[in-house]
């Protein structure tokens, strides 16, 4: 009873992970994901078979692809982007307004 509880908790409690590609890869197989530099991928797995390689999605599209060409971001990746800042407030005047 005490591992199924542990597995439940872990599959809801898992984060997932993302990694940014640094390197291009086109696809050279049905089973693998093109991916440009710059894309964020969504990790599927990283233990697959073939060692060097991880499974990914990206735009729906699943596959394989070198794990040496992306870079893995920390879970919070989104919360560290800087954020513009807010303009700053114009300063109040104190003035006539004319209507004419």
């Amino acid at each position: 009873v005490q591992e199924a509880t542990k597995t439940e908790l872990d599959s809801r409690t898992k984060m997932k992970e993302y990694c940014k590609v640094i390197f291009p890869y086109e696809a050279q197989n049905e089973d693998e994901l093109t991916i440009r530099e710059g894309d964020i991928v969504t990790l599927v797995n990283k233990d697959c078979i073939d060692a060097g390689w991880w499974e990914g999605e990206l735009n729906g599209r699943r596959g394989v692809f070198p794990d040496n060409f992306v870079k893995l971001l920390l879970p919070d990746f989104e919360k560290e982007r800087p954020k513009k800042p807010p303009p700053p407030s114009a300063p109040f005047k104190q003035g006539s307004a004319t209507t004419d």
